[in-house]
């Protein structure tokens, strides 16, 4: 909001319901965003597995964050985290042990910790 001045003084009660106001109209065209914080979790496997990995993230929900095509496929997902135990032992019992998973504690930096 700007305020210029027009030569009529509002006084203070005039200025606290034009900044009220619009502070107001600022808030309802803002919106809500809903922010859910996520859990990485990297995931390599063998190309045959591609089809598998991709229908355990749709399962869960998870969103593919990267993805990297090299000798094995390699995925960083996005889960909730009440969802993560369920995910990572789900995604090794469907592929049979034959996907990597690292954890990160870190995402920054990369810090991570392997399982399955």
């Amino acid at each position: 909001m700007t305020r210029y001045f027009g030569g009529t003084k509002l006084g203070y009660g005039g200025l606290i319901k034009a900044y009220s106001e619009t502070a107001s109209e600022a808030l309802e065209k803002a919106g809500i965003i809903e922010i859910v914080k996520k859990e990485h979790i990297e995931i390599v496997f063998p190309y045959n597995l591609y089809n598998v990995i991709e229908k355990a993230i749709e399962k869960f929900e998870a969103e593919v964050l990267e993805r990297d095509f090299s000798v094995e496929v390699r995925f960083v997902v996005g889960i909730i985290p009440e969802q993560k135990d369920e995910f990572v032992n789900y995604v090794i019992e469907v592929t049979k042990g034959r996907a990597k998973i690292r954890e990160f504690l870190d995402w920054e930096k990369r810090i991570g910790k392997k399982r399955g």
